[in-house]
This record gives structure tokens, sequence and C-alpha cells, in this order.
């Protein structure tokens, strides 16, 4: 009789346990939300969990959203939004886990990690604005350049420079900026004389010659570029 009450107690407790968890089921389709409010466009974009993950949205666009579906048995659960930049060439995840059934807003500020490699940092130090230009710089000087700039946008070959003889050809966001390099010889601070434009949907060409005027900075002494480079003058002071 005693085994009896003890086996009978048993299968309640086991009953009641069953359906303890079976309350905790909550099988069905989930949602997350995800609204880029970032400058830039954003695709190939899910939410994964440890366990489960939501289908893909190609992409969303600045200033637009996208809600994923999950299906999973679990009622709560957080993970990870993923999504790529720069024309898909980069993979990177949200620092911030975000839950079932609400929202993730993507900023340019937003902390995300490359999903391969290491180190975090916001959005906007991976990410690069979209262009609506192309630029070429083209040295056709004797001198090897480096640190040019125009706009914002770096233009290198290797090693931050471009050999004489070599072009280099970027995409770049129009407006109009003076060309600034530095003679690999000395490092002086140099801008070209003449602010260059460049128009939207503008391609356009920029050749660097010997005789090309060049400002130094900041003094504002002005030369051509052939007499800077070959100076004796150097970028911390001169040479003894």
């Amino acid at each position: 009789m005693k085994m009896t009450k003890t086996f009978f107690a048993a299968a309640v407790s086991a009953v009641l346990l069953s359906a303890v968890f079976a309350g905790c089921d909550d099988p069905g389709e989930k949602t997350v939300k995800v609204k880029n409010n970032s400058s830039y466009g954003i695709t190939s974009v899910y939410w994964e969990s440890y366990s489960n993950r939501s289908n893909s949205a190609n992409t969303i666009d600045a200033g637009k959203e996208a809600t994923l579906t999950v299906i999973s048995d679990f009622p709560s659960e957080s993970g990870w939004v993923y999504f790529s930049v720069n024309n898909g060439t980069l993979n990177l995840r949200t620092i911030s886990e975000v839950y079932f059934n609400s929202e993730m807003v993507i900023s340019d500020g937003t902390m995300v990690r490359p999903v391969s490699g290491s180190g975090s940092g916001p959005l906007s130090n991976y990410a690069r604005p979209p262009t609506d230009a192309t630029l070429t710089i083209k040295n056709e000087s004797s001198y090897e350049i480096t640190g040019v700039l125009w706009n914002g946008t770096s233009f290198a070959e290797t090693s931050n420079s471009i050999q004489p003889g070599k072009s280099v050809k970027m995409g770049v966001n129009s407006g109009s900026s003076y060309v600034r390099l530095r003679p690999k010889s000395n490092q002086l601070d140099l801008r070209v004389q003449e602010l260059l434009a460049v128009a939207e949907g503008e391609t356009k060409e920029f050749i660097i010659l010997n005789s090309t005027v060049v400002v130094k900075e900041p003094e504002g002494t002005t030369g051509t570029l052939g007499s800077f480079a070959s100076s004796r003058e150097f970028r911390n002071g001169r040479d003894d």
C-alpha cells in the first residue's frame, strides 16, 4: 500500500510538472521590427538568438523599417540583429539584444561588431556613406605623393601614396573641395590652389603635374608642386 501511494504521488507530480512546462510553451509566429534611422542602407537583415533565426529582409533603406518573423516555442527570447553594409562587403551585428515583439532602432551611433573579426564601435565607424559621383586623381608629376584627400575621401594605391604615373579612382560625394596632398620626400602639407568641384552623377579626372599650383599650409605660401617637393624644407623643420 505504501508503494502504491508513493507511485501515485510521483505520477501526480509528473503530470503537474508537465502541465507547468506545457503552459510555458507558446508556439507560433513572433515578430521583431527593425527601424533604420541611420544614414546608410543596410542589407541581408535578420534576427538570431542562440536557438532561433528569423526570415531575412533583403534591404532596409535609410529612414525605412521592416518586420522580421520568427517561429519559436518560447514566449520570450532575446537575440541580435545582423545586417550588411558597404554593398554587402561587411557583415555586422548589434551589441544590444532585442526581444520578440519589440523594436530595434539602428542609428549611426548604434554599437555594432563585425561578425568575423574583433572590436566594436558605432555603425558610423564601419559604414561608408553612399556616393553619387566618381573622381580619378592621376599623378603625372615626378614625385610620389601621400595623404591625397578630396572632400573627405582618401586616394591611395598602397602605403597611403600614389606613385608617379599612377591613378586612383574612387566613388565620392559630390561637392566642392580642395585636393590636399603631401610630397613623400618631405611631407609638407599642401593643397591645390583652386577648388575642385564634382557634380552629382559626374565622372571626373584631376591630373597632378609638377607645375600644379599649390598652397603650403598653414603659412599660405604659393608655389608649384615641383618647387615644394624638391625643396630641402621638411614638415617638422628644415633638413640640416
